[in-house]
């Protein structure tokens, strides 16, 4: 009887079929939103989330890895500094030239950037520049408002 193997049957309505999407489909959701309605998950699912997230040695099977984005927020700061140090650049030769073409045109030669990327820099203004901030930092974009309607009575 020492190497018996005890399999035990677990099945809850709401748990088993939430777990059952992460580890077969990959679908983190119904699990995720089962944790944020604040349900206490069984000890059958902790124990599998244990394992699936930190699985002991010798292990084979399915685990839980992270993917983070390859651009990270540091990095995205850091181009969108640049970018504003660019546009300031396009800027100081757009009000000696008089002409955006030639000012493109000017740094181009001394960057070596495409055009359409300059561009694209030039357009960057503050209103700009303060949504991608935001976005990078993770708040949400200031929602436009609605626009105002008359209140006028009809008769």
């Amino acid at each position: 009887m020492d190497n018996d193997v005890i399999v035990e049957i677990w099945d809850d309505p709401v748990w088993t079929p939430a777990l059952a999407a992460l580890e077969n489909e990959g679908d983190p959701k119904p699990l995720g939103k089962l944790l944020r309605d604040r349900l206490t998950p069984p000890l059958e699912v902790t124990e599998r989330l244990g394992i699936l997230l930190d699985a002991p040695e010798g292990y084979v099977g399915r685990t839980l890895t992270v993917k983070t984005p390859k651009r990270t927020r540091d990095k995205a700061i850091r181009l969108l500094s640049e970018d504003r140090k660019l546009r300031r650049r396009i800027l100081a030769e757009f009000q000696k030239s008089g002409k955006l073409e030639s000012a493109i045109a000017t740094v181009q030669r001394q960057t070596g950037l495409s055009r359409s990327k300059l561009f694209e820099v030039w357009r960057l203004d503050d209103y700009e520049t303060a949504l991608r901030s935001q976005a990078i930092l993770g708040y949400d974009p200031p929602q436009k408002s609605p626009p105002k309607r008359n209140k006028t009575r009809r008769l």
